[in-house]
């Protein structure tokens, strides 16, 4: 059986080694969260007063988020881009709220973790992760001096019709 884990720990392990070179070799700028991967896979078992719930589906989201190895993996992005004279950024999270923040307007909005959808009253719309993932990058354009791209304004397949972005001025 260890023999098993040794050779997936390999295998994992040379996937990210792959992956982390193939982004530094493509992108010049690579932005990311701040991730908190202790906090992700805490655990919900909770206290004798107030038992968790859920605690075997947590249990294997806590499996899942470690061997899928997030630090190992940001670690070699580091390493490489460093070495390749690219540039990684890590926002910080707390700060920006990238997944409450408005990708095209910046007003924060709360919202539960059930929420899929970012749909903000300026006609943004978008899915969370990629309103979130464009609010980490527009920061790291700002923060590398980078000048951005403008976003085009297209409309949602939605009934009403609003703006799926909005325009950017570069």
């Amino acid at each position: 059986m260890a023999k098993a884990f040794a050779a997936l720990a390999a295998r994992r392990k040379d996937f990210l080694h792959k992956l982390s070179a193939k982004l530094v070799a493509e992108y010049d700028l690579i932005a990311t969260e701040e991730l908190a991967v202790r906090n992700m896979s805490a655990s919900a078992r909770g206290t004798l007063e107030e038992p968790g719930r859920n605690v075997t589906q947590k249990a294997g989201l806590n499996r899942a988020i470690l061997d899928s190895a997030p630090s190992t993996f940001l670690n070699m992005v580091r390493y490489k881009a460093a070495e390749a004279g690219g540039g990684l950024l890590i926002a910080n999270t707390r700060k920006l709220k990238p997944s409450q923040r408005c990708p095209c307007c910046g007003s924060i909005a709360k919202k539960h973790l059930d929420v899929h959808v970012h749909d903000c009253s300026c006609g943004a719309r978008r899915g969370r992760d990629h309103a979130a993932a464009l609010v980490v990058l527009h920061w790291a354009l700002d923060e590398g001096g980078r000048a951005r791209p403008p976003l085009p304004l297209r409309q949602s397949s939605g009934r009403d019709g609003r703006a799926s972005c909005c325009l950017q001025a570069a």
